[in-house]
């Protein structure tokens, strides 16, 4: 005898698929989970950086840079560059006019 969603078999436990299929939302949790895995992020969270909002501080902007400069102090150039990158995008994504001016140094 066959089995739907709403049976359940003699041991008590519903039938139906063993392992359904994720939903849209799993999905999404698991993409952003492995974002957070990326390098290049966590160090841009770590120094404080991702977490700015548009229109903040001048201070608070100049403090996430400074840790910034710490983290990546001794990283190889692919490091740097990558780390510069992402860094020049959350700059111009909370409203840095001239994001790349604060970075000279790099």
């Amino acid at each position: 005898m066959g089995c739907d969603q709403t049976d359940t078999s003699s041991n008590g436990k519903a039938c139906g698929p063993q392992n359904p299929l994720p939903s849209a939302g799993s999905k999404i949790e698991n993409q952003a989970a492995e974002k957070s895995d990326d390098p290049i992020i966590a160090i841009l969270e770590a120094s404080g950086l991702a977490g700015l909002q548009p229109r903040a501080n001048p201070g608070a902007v100049e403090d996430a840079l400074r840790a910034l400069a710490a983290l990546i102090a001794g990283a190889d150039d692919i490091r740097l560059a990558s780390v510069r990158e992402a860094a020049l995008k959350k700059l111009a994504d909370i409203g840095i006019g001239a994001p790349a001016r604060l970075m000279l140094q790099w």
